[in-house]
């Protein structure tokens, strides 16, 4: 009988762990939508067509305003054919809207953010970091000026926290290096930043200074103190004044009286 009783309670305990489980499940899958995702790793600047998207299931209570949602059950791919990374993207990762655009000029031109300019400065194997700045690393450029040269060359930071768009004409990079010699740079700057790399690359020579991930430049260092003004000086206080004296002056039978000051 206690036998008996053992197993019923040992049935009973499979049974609802057996519902618990199949609770769970059903519970953790829930209504899903279609989301447009990374069927490949993508960089900046590729472009975007059928072998390198598709439409994946994603939880409708996870689903965002950034998300690209597929408009139909039949909706193709092709909508987003052309359209370019601006960032990179790994296998399976949703694209957000952010992150891809479509380009109604070059691919270079869509990777640019509205108040931003492209400039491409001259470098060396040297200078270019040795080939192994890569497109969307953060750079400073350093200029030298013709005149220094040699072993009084003096060099200065001309431009901080630059984005690398494209070395030579490679846009993308897969995180190696490049190879070859560093020609070309171009970066991502201001129209006045563009404007001083110019005008300094025809006065002399620029490198670049490679930025390690997530650097921060210190504060720059507060302006001087401005001296006081002088008190202005006080004019001299008047001296007592000095009585005049009157003499009476005769002119035959005519009177006249003259002030005398000593």
């Amino acid at each position: 009988m206690r036998l008996l009783f053992v197993s019923l309670a040992i049935g009973f305990a499979l049974l609802a762990g057996m519902i618990a489980v199949r609770s769970a499940g059903s519970g953790s899958r829930g209504p899903t939508v279609d989301i447009l995702t990374a069927a490949a790793d993508l960089h900046p600047g590729d472009r975007l067509d059928a072998q390198r998207l598709r439409w994946s299931a994603w939880p409708i209570t996870a689903l965002t305003e950034a998300h690209i949602q597929r408009p139909t059950p039949a909706a193709p791919l092709t909508d987003w054919q052309d359209w370019v990374a601006l960032a990179r993207l790994t296998a399976g990762e949703p694209v957000y809207r952010a992150k891809i655009d479509r380009p109604e000029g070059g691919t270079l031109a869509a990777m640019l953010s509205k108040d931003s300019r492209a400039v491409t400065i001259a470098v060396n194997d040297v200078g270019g970091v040795g080939g192994f700045a890569l497109p969307c690393d953060r750079v400073d450029v350093l200029f030298t000026p013709h005149e220094t040269r040699g072993p009084t060359a003096t060099s200065q930071v001309l431009v901080r926290d630059l984005r690398v768009l494209a070395i030579n004409q490679v846009i993308a990079a897969d995180g190696a290096s490049l190879g070859g010699t560093v020609r070309t740079a171009t970066l991502e700057v201001r129209e006045d930043q563009a404007r001083d790399l110019v005008q300094a690359g025809v006065r002399g020579t620029l490198a670049l200074s490679l930025r390690p991930v997530g650097a921060i430049d210190p504060p720059p260092p507060p302006p001087a103190p401005v001296p006081p003004p002088d008190p202005p000086v006080a004019a001299p206080p008047p001296g007592p004044e000095t009585p005049e004296k009157t003499i009476a002056v005769f002119r035959g039978l005519t009177k006249e009286s003259v002030r005398i000051t000593p």
